[in-house]
């Protein structure tokens, strides 16, 4: 595999109207620190497209779960013609044979944040980066961000914005657990 293009994942949350959401975008780390979005002409490790490529899950003071609707996919591609779309498809394929292995391995993922942590295994990420600020704006220069290539500190994190999120929301899941 080549990694000329280091996999970095982008994670941030969200509280908007009654929804949470935790999204965590696929990026490209460059070597000065710096993160930017995953440009097309950089489609060139394993042959696969990150571009726009991101983990998701949903959240609300309703639910019994403290999330839902775990999946990965393309948000909202620019543009997408035919070797594009053989490209999408054929990534998304990658991944979920990826995660098929893990989960005939270790079950199903009890959390989102398990299941970010298999997918980043099925990424083969190099690291994750947590935003201060919430930025979206495809780019983030050194000291607006976190960097994190410990998988215990990613996962222990991406569990504190779920319940960041479940107590902006009202959620009584957010005091039910310990998330410390």
């Amino acid at each position: 595999m080549s990694k000329e293009r280091p996999i970095t994942l982008y994670t941030r949350k969200e509280v908007d109207h009654d929804y949470g959401h935790v999204r965590i975008q696929v990026m490209y780390g460059h070597a000065d620190g710096t993160i930017r979005n995953w440009r097309t002409e950089w489609q060139d490790r394993d042959d696969c497209y990150y571009d726009q490529l991101r983990i998701t899950c949903q959240q609300d003071n309703r639910s019994n779960a403290q999330s839902y609707g775990w999946k990965i996919s393309y948000n909202q591609p620019y543009s997408v013609n035919l070797a594009v779309a053989t490209k999408m498809q054929k990534t998304l394929s990658k991944i979920n044979r990826a995660m098929e292995k893990l989960e005939r391995e270790y079950g199903h993922p009890e959390s989102f944040e398990d299941y970010v942590i298999r997918v980043s295994r099925a990424l083969k990420a190099d690291s994750f980066v947590f935003d201060f600020n919430n930025h979206n704006n495809g780019c983030l220069d050194v000291g607006q961000y976190s960097y994190e290539r410990e998988v215990s500190y990613a996962k222990h994190r991406i569990r504190e914005m779920i319940f960041e999120n479940l107590a902006a929301l009202e959620n009584p899941l957010a005091k039910t657990e310990d998330n410390a």
